[in-house]
């Protein structure tokens, strides 16, 4: 399957998957990425063994025949080994171009990629990478879908093993963990991602969204004296996120700060956030303690 990004009528990119495609995914269980990556490495490894015993019976067996010099039996096995390589680096390409391809589309369309998905797990002989790759979209389909639980446990299972190439995706998976734990209530896995992401470089985008999470950690958890450190240089920063994103974090920082006896600032704070969020908004944010009442 070679994915081509094209954008559809609503603009967004579509992958043309070549016609495969499958059923829908099952409840991720722990250890299956790992048993399927130790799979893949022993048809690899399996594959290697099995071109090289053609290359030893091919040299001997070809310049045997008449007019069939040693050369020529080097020349057929390395064509042999080429092939082999050829197959296995253009299967890994494709499944991995239809990674990025589908991660793309989670947002907008994760109907297609949970019928998409299941069809590229089922290959065989990809490199470990690769096959991360595919359960990294994964877990950001069921943060999509809301199944915060599941994404949290793919989330680990994708963080436990090397990323290669993709490894520069490690803090979008660490934030993608981290907000999928807050909504688990699992507030020891979303301090553990939010900690490790300090020690990365980010993308203003990537600060602006944890800036968003660990707000929201420090304040579920009454953190306040943490929540407040910097109030200032925090709710400047805040207005670069989008409007809801922003009402949001002032919300949340106003709670801190009115628990801290700043009501000032947490009058301020209160009053931007009623300025930028929904109504609706707001109410699910009070019902979760994370913005001053009515």
């Amino acid at each position: 399957m070679t994915p081509t990004l094209t954008p559809n009528p609503a603009g967004r990119p579509a992958v043309e998957t070549d016609g495969v495609s499958g059923t829908a995914l099952p409840t991720f269980s722990p250890g299956r990425m790992l048993r399927e990556i130790q799979r893949d490495r022993l048809i690899r490894v399996a594959l290697a063994l099995a071109v090289g015993l053609a290359v030893l019976l091919l040299a001997g067996w070809l310049p045997g025949r008449a007019g069939v010099t040693a050369g020529w039996g080097l020349f057929v096995s390395a064509l042999l080994v080429l092939a082999v390589w050829v197959t296995l680096s253009v299967g890994n390409a494709k499944a991995a171009g239809a990674a990025r391809g589908l991660l793309v589309m989670v947002e907008h369309q994760p109907d297609q990629v949970e019928q998409v998905l299941p069809g590229l797990l089922e290959r065989k002989a990809l490199v470990g990478w690769v096959r991360v790759m595919l359960y990294h979209t994964w877990a950001a389909l069921r943060h999509r879908q809301g199944r915060h639980a599941e994404a949290v446990s793919l989330c680990r299972s994708v963080l436990s093993q090397p990323l290669g190439p993709g490894e520069g995706a490690r803090p979008s998976v660490l934030l993608l963990l981290a907000e999928s734990a807050l909504e688990s209530g699992e507030m020891v896995s979303a301090y553990e991602a939010l900690f490790a992401t300090h020690a990365m470089p980010l993308t203003l985008g990537q600060v602006l969204q944890r800036l968003g999470l660990q707000t929201r950690y420090e304040v579920s958890t009454g953190a306040d004296d943490a929540a407040c450190q910097h109030l200032t240089a925090k709710a400047e920063l805040a207005e670069l996120m989008p409007g809801n994103l922003c009402g949001a974090t002032h919300a949340m920082l106003a709670v801190s700060a009115s628990r801290r006896g700043d009501a000032q600032r947490a009058a301020w704070l209160d009053a931007r956030a009623r300025l930028l969020c929904e109504p609706e908004q707001l109410e699910q944010l009070r019902e979760q303690g994370l913005a001053l009442p009515a």
